[in-house]
């Protein structure tokens, strides 16, 4: 983008007299007849409209207007902030109002885009009506607020975020209520802090009534709320959506750049499409694209494989249990023994001891030590026989009882390579607020939903704790994922026949509990094609140790199929086939090609010069 672009600045009065500080670019060509296609940045959380501007100048070179302010509370606006609520959101509408009325922006086409906070208002804003051209919202989720008080437990980024500093965040009188509440050890206070805290921010009852098209791009790994929401709005939404669920940078996940390279691109296509008219196969594409995170690790992170699929959850994932044993055994068949626990104490050792305090220590230290101890309980499967590839919300089916009114079960999911080398992959948190110490109760608890491939050879550990810590977690360093009990208890959790507690893995492909041969992974090879990039003829290379059929497609990177090389038998043995795409037939860009050997796929990209 090369347009010389005039930058304004200026305040907006609101409804209530709030003043919001704007700021817009706009090209200095001629202005098209309808005006310029408009692109608004809206910022994340404790942030501004400076994080955005320089997004914002960059799209306008290349000939858009584009708008950056600050929320209320937040920045140089005035106001005080409502924690991401309908407060929020009716200053969205008031300045998407104002941009509808400037001469030189085209009323028609207007975009919003943000992440987190940026991303939860604009969504919030097209389900309660707002007319734009579309919402690109990223981390964002229409079930934000209950996400962070999930399944009774508290999440330490909700701490964070109402803890902020009022340089950073001026907050309302009843938002430091719910930050007093988090804080307290007394029921009456959680119960509180549950039922006011998704009022007026919580919104998937209003995502039916959406009248825009949506972009989704969500983290499985996200710290703050989980991909629930989104998963459960592309259910509800009646207009053209896609949706990305996987490696995106922010909120603690986890990113690569194969997936930051998909997903610049996505976000490019889509605003492409419904500002510019441009992109026409969009709407005809995938609606879920999806990376599983797997070994090896890199620079501690893990590496991801790109999937697509037409429908969520993807076809042929089924429920593999796997059942609690004594000795710390994790087996797919349930125990024979009638009765059977195993537990673990929360252990608080000073009972004058608070969360405040707590906070302020991180959660370490000799201080925190000498108060409160992290235990744990471990249950280990026998080696994996082939790959699991886990699509879905991992469940935990839970019998338990505990010495106290209030007791919390962190149920951890980690992969054990041999050699001990171990990585945590997820997590399932359950408190439960309202116990009647020492009564068997039963629960079925749902985890963040996640995908992960468990490699042939690897063992899958469930650790119980009192206290969900990892170590090396470079986003919450010593803080727990969600805040502890701070009540002495014995949590026991039951294994036998009787009480048979399990968790439950969505696992792609597996039939009575064990996934299908995987075998096939060992036997072929796809290699890169050659050359790469390639001007319009190029060769895919790829082995085979015994007979078999197979199927070689190209696709784009929107994840349609442009081409089928080969769809037959094929001899045991290493093949070349030369791939021919004419520049009249196909545009300059990324492509996938795609073998299948039985029930195994492999991928890889290649560039079309």
């Amino acid at each position: 983008g090369n347009l010389v672009v005039q930058r304004y600045d200026f305040t907006l009065r609101m409804r209530d007299s709030v003043l919001i500080d704007c700021t817009k670019f706009i090209p200095e060509e001629k202005t098209p007849v309808k005006g310029w296609p408009v692109i608004m940045f809206c910022h994340g959380f404790g942030e501004s409209k400076e994080s955005e501007i320089p997004d914002a100048l960059s799209q306008a070179q290349f000939g858009y207007y584009t708008f950056v302010y600050s929320m209320r509370g937040q920045g140089y606006s005035g106001g005080l902030s409502n924690l991401i609520s309908t407060v929020e959101m009716y200053d969205l509408f008031q300045i998407v109002d104002f941009i509808k009325q400037d001469s030189v922006a085209d009323s028609s086409h207007i975009a919003i885009i943000g992440a987190s906070q940026g991303g939860i208002i604009p969504f919030m804003a097209a389900c309660n009506g707002a007319r734009v051209g579309m919402v690109m919202p990223d981390l964002a989720s229409p079930e934000f607020a209950s996400s962070w008080i999930e399944n009774g437990s508290i999440k330490v980024t909700f701490f964070f975020t109402i803890d902020y500093d009022t340089s950073i965040v001026k907050y309302t009188d009843e938002v430091k209520k719910l930050r007093r509440w988090a804080l307290s050890k007394e029921n009456d206070k959680w119960d509180s802090l549950a039922y006011f805290l998704p009022k007026g921010r919580d919104y998937l009852d209003k995502v039916p009534l959406c009248k825009i098209p949506v972009l989704i791009t969500n983290a499985w790994q996200d710290k703050y709320f989980n991909t629930t929401g989104m998963i459960k709005a592309t259910k509800l939404l009646k207009v053209p959506f896609m949706a990305y669920f996987g490696a995106v940078n922010g909120h603690g996940a986890d990113s690569t750049f194969a997936e930051n390279s998909f997903l610049s691109n996505y976000d490019n296509d889509w605003e492409e499409y419904w500002l510019n008219n441009f992109e026409p196969g969009l709407v005809d594409s995938i609606k879920y694209q999806y990376a599983s995170s797997h070994y090896p690790r890199v620079n501690n992170h893990w590496s991801f494989s790109h999937f697509n699929s037409k429908d969520w959850p993807p076809s042929n994932v089924s429920p593999l249990k796997l059942y609690f044993h004594p000795c710390g055994k994790l087996i797919d068949i349930p125990n024979k023994i009638q009765f059977d626990t195993a537990g673990f104490w929360n252990d608080l050792k000073d009972t004058s001891f608070t969360m405040q305090q707590a906070i302020n220590t991180s959660f370490k230290g000799e201080f925190f030590n000498k108060r409160f101890s992290k235990n744990t309980l471990v249950f280990e499967s026998d080696p994996l026989p082939y790959d699991y590839q886990l699509i879905g919300i991992p469940k935990i089916h839970l019998f338990y009882s505990s010495t106290a009114n209030v007791c919390q079960y962190n149920i951890q999911i980690w992969e054990l390579k041999p050699g001990l080398d171990t990585s945590f992959v997820t997590r399932i948190n359950y408190t439960d607020r309202h116990n009647k110490p020492g009564v068997i109760k039963e629960q079925i608890v749902e985890g963040a939903p996640y995908s992960h491939i468990f490699q042939q050879g690897d063992k899958i550990r469930i650790v119980f704790t009192n206290l969900d810590t990892q170590p090396a977690d470079s986003f919450l360093t010593t803080n727990p994922y969600v805040l502890p009990v701070l009540k002495k208890s014995y949590n026991k959790i039951y294994t036998g026949r009787s009480f048979p507690s399990f968790i439950e893995l969505p696992i792609v492909r597996s039939i009575t509990g064990i996934a299908q041969n995987n075998q096939t992974l060992n036997e072929f090879r796809l290699f890169q094609n050659y050359p790469n990039p390639f001007n319009s003829l190029t060769n895919i290379k790829f082995s085979i140790n015994k007979q078999a059929h197979v199927e070689l497609k190209v696709y784009n990177k929107r994840g349609r199929k442009v081409a089928t090389i080969l769809d037959n038998d094929m001899l045991a043995g290493t093949h070349n086939v030369e791939f021919n795409c004419p520049h009249k037939k196909f545009l300059g860009g990324d492509y996938f090609y795609e073998i299948r050997v039985g029930n195994t796929v492999r991928r890889m990209k290649m560039v079309l010069k």
